[in-house]
């Protein structure tokens, strides 16, 4: 398992040990399904802590706590990170302490995270997001995966009396694999960045699909999370349109798309389907008989 100085090592392909090795004080930090106003604020020492990346657009968790993290978040590079969502909802929870530098975010100032459109949620997709976790929901953006596996083997030292060799070599390695980690890193950010870019474009012409969503799993797994129930779309604009529909249902190949609209606080998810009508007599052609 890797680590760096001053960050938590998280494994792509070994999240229940991460959880095992993990405080057993944490197990009740996490109520799936909860709601602010109904979970119990969890104490100091049951709380994660992320650093907030501006540049990047992405909070990395240094400190993991609880089970929440099974299924929220993404890995890259054995760095644990959340979209801007994630953060700001495990904020709102009070599962999660966001500093930016040596300050710590209050929750007013994590929503304002929300009003950027280059982190690529806007208020009305955070909204939906939240109402989909208090229901126990898995939820992931579209078509981002949720780990990469940058396991790489390293080769065998060679067999000599020389310790000072060795451990040079080990302080090679070490920095090889440091440097990879932030070339992962640099680049999950740039793609997030185009792609949150490109998503803002493509929102001002036309919708396109914002969540890919799991049903509720305890055993959920971000090696292998299996196809999402269904794709989701927000929608709070304008009503959509049929091509709009048609483009999205066949941009998933198959899986089931669903729109949400949030008026008020108040979210809707709506679905299309396909209904034939009878077929009415021709009243013109009864009439002139």
């Amino acid at each position: 398992m890797e680590s760096s100085a001053g960050i938590d090592s998280y494994s792509d392909d070994d999240d229940d040990a991460a959880v095992v090795a993990s405080s057993s004080e944490d197990e009740d930090s996490f109520t799936f399904g909860g709601s602010p106003s109904s979970s119990r604020l969890p104490h100091r020492r049951e709380m994660s802590e992320a650093r907030w990346d501006a540049e990047m657009g992405i909070a990395e968790v240094i400190v993991r706590k609880g089970k929440a993290w099974h299924s929220t978040g993404f890995s890259r590079g054995g760095r644990l990170l959340a979209h801007v969502e994630e953060a700001v909802y495990m904020v709102e929870q009070g599962s999660l302490v966001l500093r930016e530098g040596e300050k710590v975010m209050p929750l007013v100032d994590a929503y304002s995270l929300l009003a950027s459109q280059g982190y690529g949620c806007s208020w009305d997709a955070f909204q939906t997001y939240s109402y989909l976790k208090n229901l126990g929901y898995i939820v992931g953006r579209y078509n981002v995966p949720w780990s990469f596996s940058t396991k790489k083997k390293q080769p065998p030292l060679p067999t000599t009396s020389a310790s000072s060799d060795i451990e040079e070599l080990q302080t090679q390695f070490a920095a090889t694999d440091l440097a990879n980690m932030d070339t992962t890193l640099k680049e999950t950010s740039q793609t997030s960045s185009k792609s949150s870019d490109s998503v803002q474009e493509v929102m001002k012409q036309e919708l396109s699909l914002m969540y890919d969503v799991h049903l509720p799993n305890s055993h959920f797994k971000k090696t292998a999370p299996g196809l999402p129930v269904f794709c989701l779309c927000i929608t709070s604009d304008h009503p959509p349109k049929f091509a709009e529909v048609q483009a999205l249902v066949q941009s998933c190949r198959g899986r089931p798309v669903k729109f949400a609209a949030v008026d008020c606080g108040h979210v809707s998810i709506f679905s299309f389907d396909t209904v034939t009508l009878p077929m009415l007599p021709d009243w013109e052609a009864s009439s002139c008989r």
